[in-house]
């Protein structure tokens, strides 16, 4: 039996690098109303855990032949497997706790690998390799700056920049900068650099579109292309919803000028990722990517093909799984917060 749990704290966790870390507010909540997403993707006889913060006993994610377990009962299951959000140092202190078997878990230097490379520092490495192995025009930089007086470089030669903390997600610890950035700006630099050790800045550029490429890392190492995810984020990157259908429909939504570029992208990543993530890591990858406006033609459209990498399930997962209950092609909206599963899929009202 696997064990599935929805562990939404868990960039959080890796930034602290602590057993004892507590989660903030908004990861308490989204465990609250979401805990059963796992079971989205989850086999006929496995788990998912109800927390207890749980708001409600039943979930529309669950299905018949998946089996909802509390903290308590774990101790009493025939697991052969657990499988969190993502794995870090408070998830696997609590699994102990609850007396699983250690052998299911990572050791210390497995999860130590782990947490590098769920940095966005990978990402920074990744991005120019992506950009060399495709044979048609991309856009994307970013850096990794450990003192200040990189990142007042990368400032002063770009102009209007975007600060990342290496451990984040939802748009927690991004930030933009402009040249000259204010005592605040420079202080929350600062605050990162001391917490995290380094902090990645990139330039700004005119977004037009949120997607990524969702992939699985097989038990042989093996990556396989999962699906096309296509979201909507807030103003400072917070995600607010995905676009689910059927693949031919999502990829419509794409401006013709940059599918050539995702396309070769796409056929790129596979042996990338099985190079440089594979050895190391099992499970759901997404690779964040944006459409953006060329700073010399505005309307030129280019593809950035790696703004970010999930080492870890992602809402566009959980998505792509939601969608194989679909009977039309819609475009819909994916729903998290729904309360029974005809809410699952609201009707898209955009472009």
């Amino acid at each position: 039996m696997t064990l599935h749990l929805f562990t939404p704290y868990h960039d959080e966790a890796l930034a602290q690098d602590s057993p004892y870390y507590y989660p903030s507010s908004a990861a308490r909540t989204r465990i609250a109303r979401w805990w059963a997403l796992p079971a989205l993707w989850a086999d006929e006889g496995d788990a998912v855990l109800r927390p207890d913060e749980a708001q409600r006993q039943d979930s529309p994610f669950l299905r018949e032949g998946v089996r909802v377990v509390t903290w308590k009962e774990l101790r009493h299951l025939p697991l052969t497997q657990v499988r969190p959000w993502g794995w870090d140092a408070l998830t696997i202190r609590r699994l102990l706790e609850a007396d699983v078997d250690s052998q299911l878990l990572p050791d210390e230097e497995a999860m130590q690998q782990l947490r590098l490379l769920s940095s966005r520092r990978t990402t920074v490495q990744l991005l120019p390799r992506i950009r060399q192995n495709v044979r048609v025009e991309t856009i994307g930089e970013a850096r990794m700056c450990d003192n200040e007086e990189a990142v007042a470089s990368c400032l002063a030669q770009w102009g209007d920049v975007v600060a990342k903390a290496p451990w984040s997600c939802s748009g927690r610890g991004v930030f933009r900068l402009v040249h000259p950035a204010p005592a605040a700006a420079w202080a929350r630099v600062r605050k990162i650099l001391r917490q995290q050790g380094s902090i990645e800045v990139e330039p700004r550029y005119e977004r037009v579109m949120d997607l990524a490429l969702e992939y699985e890392v097989d038990n042989c190492g093996q990556v396989c292309f999962a699906g096309l995810s296509l979201f909507h984020t807030q103003e400072g990157g917070a995600y607010s919803g995905n676009l689910v259908g059927h693949p031919a429909v999502l990829e419509q939504r794409i401006p013709s000028a940059v599918r050539p570029a995702l396309e070769a992208v796409r056929q790129a990543l596979p042996s990338l990722l099985a190079t440089h993530l594979a050895p190391y890591y099992r499970g759901p990858l997404g690779i964040d990517m944006m459409v953006v406006r060329s700073a010399d033609h505005p309307q030129r459209l280019l593809l950035h093909p790696c703004v970010e990498i999930n080492l870890r399930p992602t809402m566009g997962y959980a998505a792509l799984w939601a969608s194989r209950r679909l009977n039309d092609e819609g475009p819909f909206l994916f729903n998290p917060d729904a309360q029974t599963p005809q809410e699952l899929f609201l009707k898209w009202e955009g472009e």
